[in-house]
């Protein structure tokens, strides 16, 4: 799936200020223990001025995510004068501006997700360790405890 987070069309002479926003800016939002997501800046040339219509994005839904999902091969398929120009890659991990982003200009409850990671040997024991010596004294307690009631 695809999410588009910003849409200006009709940029002239380098100036984003003098284009058209068609979708405005959306900082990344990838939910926390979602890891990486890939985020793609790309920047295309026309020869002649791109007519804004309905068809560009989705129309308003009950859900922020419903209108930003998008497809680059369909937007294109449908545009065949534009040329790629060039284009940014980068990657975005959740931080904090996530959750502020999803209370505050998304209005949405902020989705997380567990991730279940690999334990290294050491940190095994660790774990292992921890969880004897808690059990330890659960099973120290149930039986002062039994002994009590006796």
């Amino acid at each position: 799936m695809e999410l588009l987070h910003w849409m200006i069309l009709n940029i002239s002479g380098g100036a984003v200020s003098s284009g058209e926003e068609v979708v405005p800016y959306l900082q990344p939002v990838p939910p926390q223990g979602s890891g990486l997501h890939r985020l793609v800046f790309t920047l295309y040339t026309h020869s002649s001025p791109i007519a804004v219509d309905n068809s560009m994005i989705k129309q308003p839904s009950n859900s922020w995510l419903d209108q930003r999902t998008f497809s680059t091969a369909e937007f294109l398929s449908a545009r065949p004068s534009l040329q790629p120009f060039t284009f940014s890659l980068f990657q975005s991990l959740w931080d904090s501006s996530v959750h502020t982003a999803y209370m505050e200009d998304l209005v949405y409850p902020e989705p997380v997700y567990e991730v279940v990671r690999e334990l290294t040997p050491r940190r095994r024991r660790q774990e292992n360790t921890r969880l004897l010596k808690a059990n330890h004294y659960r099973l120290i307690q149930c039986v002062s405890g039994s002994d009590l009631h006796s």
